[in-house]
């Protein structure tokens, strides 16, 4: 995806393309490659075909929160669910500051905008260890921090932004 981005620089200019097209190919080559390696090394037990981290737009965030939400309303404050609200209210916060700031001429700005259009179709199956979540979005994660410096408000908005980052230093300590 965030080959994609980078390229739009390219479309801008005159150049063909074919150098686009190839540039994408060569991009999608190493991925496609440790894809069929998994797949070939990993074989799916029928269950499914691997289409299950992707849903109908804000399915997979609903259901997530509304699993958080009732966990913590039993008494449950583990990680799993306090931190599973923190980093949805940190990707909500990136993805605001991320559409509020629009520098469609920055390729880090567009590679944080095709991940938070990610954020909106994540299954519940990527939600349910909500980690998983927070390293699909890192891309975007990275995009917010360095466009984040120079806005109004810095300190607040970068704090907030990175509640994602609160279970590392939670499991590390």
């Amino acid at each position: 995806m965030s080959a994609l981005a980078l390229e739009c620089d390219f479309a801008t200019a005159k150049t063909s393309w074919r150098r686009i097209v190839l540039t994408l190919v060569v991009c999608a080559i190493p991925l496609s490659a440790w894809s069929l390696y998994v797949q070939y090394r990993f074989p799916v037990n029928g269950s499914g075909n691997g289409l299950g981290n992707v849903t109908w737009p804000l399915f997979g965030l609903l259901d997530h929160l509304k699993t958080c939400l009732n966990g913590l309303r039993s008494g449950n404050f583990d990680g799993r669910y306090s931190m599973g609200l923190l980093a949805v209210l940190g990707f909500t916060v990136q993805i605001s500051v991320l559409w509020r700031v629009r520098r469609l001429d920055s390729p880090w700005w567009r590679i944080g905008a095709i991940y938070s259009l990610l954020f909106l179709i994540l299954s519940p199956w990527v939600w349910t260890g909500y980690w998983a979540a927070c390293r699909a979005l890192l891309p975007m994660t990275v995009a917010f921090n360095l466009l984040l410096p120079g806005q109004r408000n810095f300190r607040p908005l970068w704090v907030l932004g990175n509640l994602t980052l609160l279970h590392g230093l939670w499991r590390f300590l």
